[in-house]
């Protein structure tokens, strides 16, 4: 699979998570991961179709262990400078996810917090 494919997926999946996970899927949430793939549209990375293909994975429900492990995987291909840039790409846009609804729900706090434990526990 193309990488940018497969980070695309793993970007909407992480955002499915984060976006689930106090229970109120929100719908400033919810275009924000549509923004996100219609920017990927728009810089050509994507066509509709993988769009589309984007869209049913962000109806599905993830939980946090598979996100990590599929994350773990995506970046097992990249040297570690890459993977520093990488972590940091999904870092922000989970910040900016959270952001989103202007609402700081404590599920997304503790789920932020574990995520920064899983990949950025080297930075602290």
């Amino acid at each position: 699979m193309n990488e940018l494919i497969a980070f695309s997926e793993l970007v909407v999946k992480i955002g499915t998570l984060f976006s689930k996970c106090d229970g109120v899927y929100d719908s400033r949430e919810d275009e924000f991961i549509k923004s996100f793939s219609k920017k990927l549209i728009e810089n050509q990375i994507i066509n509709e179709e993988i769009e589309k293909h984007l869209e049913t994975i962000a109806q599905e429900n993830y939980d946090f262990e598979t996100i990590v492990n599929s994350t773990k995987a995506y970046l097992a291909q990249f040297n570690e400078v890459e993977k520093s840039k990488i972590k940091g790409i999904l870092k922000e846009f989970i910040e900016k996810l959270i952001a989103a609804d202007s609402k700081y729900a404590p599920e997304e706090i503790d789920l932020y917090n574990q995520w920064i434990k899983e990949f950025h526990a080297e930075e602290k």
